[in-house]
């Protein structure tokens, strides 16, 4: 589970770099879609919490208040934001 969450990580941040050209040339376009975003983060979260391991850090996932939210948006987009900031 971890090794398919790190891949589909890996594949969120090589669409990163692909997503520059798109937004130099004005072509970038968001999701509008419905989705869960509990199993967003959760699904996110295992491999970042390893690399905050090896670093002596504690990344919490206290998601207890969104167990149920469903939101309309671009889920991907708010992937590549999340790993961003947490990575960083």
């Amino acid at each position: 589970s971890i090794i398919r969450n790190s891949a589909e990580n890996l594949l969120v941040i090589i669409n990163d770099i692909l997503d520059f050209a798109k937004l130099e040339s004005g072509k970038m376009e968001f999701e509008h879609i419905p989705f869960n975003i509990h199993s967003t983060i959760t699904n996110l979260l295992p491999p970042l919490q390893l690399k905050a391991k090896e670093k002596g850090l504690l990344l919490l996932d206290d998601l207890a208040d969104i167990h149920h939210s469903y939101l309309k948006g671009d889920p991907y987009r708010l992937t590549q934001v999340l790993i961003n900031l947490l990575n960083n």
